[in-house]
């Protein structure tokens, strides 16, 4: 969460990929980890990646997320859930599909 928070964007998608983690649970102020990703600013002095890649490796994680389970309607204590953070209409609307797939795919079984 706390790499989420920080735009620690590569950092992020190792912890992603190695372990596991409630990707629903709330923490501070009741904001969830893709809540916290999706509030992520570019970091400053950052040379690793562009701002262009950052956003792009962001919004693929946080497809990744949705669709792992890490719901789109859990609000914090302000009301806000994870779409009202969604920088743009096009991401979105790729989260929302992914929470479509998840929902198909989970009840597959």
């Amino acid at each position: 969460m706390l790499a989420c928070c920080e735009g620690a964007i590569l950092q992020a998608e190792w912890l992603f990929a190695q372990f596991s983690h409630d990707l629903n649970h709330q923490h501070q102020n009741g904001m969830v980890t893709l809540a916290w990703l999706l509030n992520a600013e570019y970091p400053s002095g950052y040379d690793k990646l562009s701002e262009k890649e950052f956003k792009q490796r962001r919004d693929s994680l946080a497809v990744q997320m949705v669709l792992r389970g890490a719901r789109l309607d859990v609000a914090d204590e302000d009301g806000d859930t994870p779409l009202d953070l969604c920088p743009t209409a096009g991401l979105r609307k790729k989260l929302e599909k992914a929470a479509r797939d998840f929902a198909a795919d989970s009840m597959a079984f």
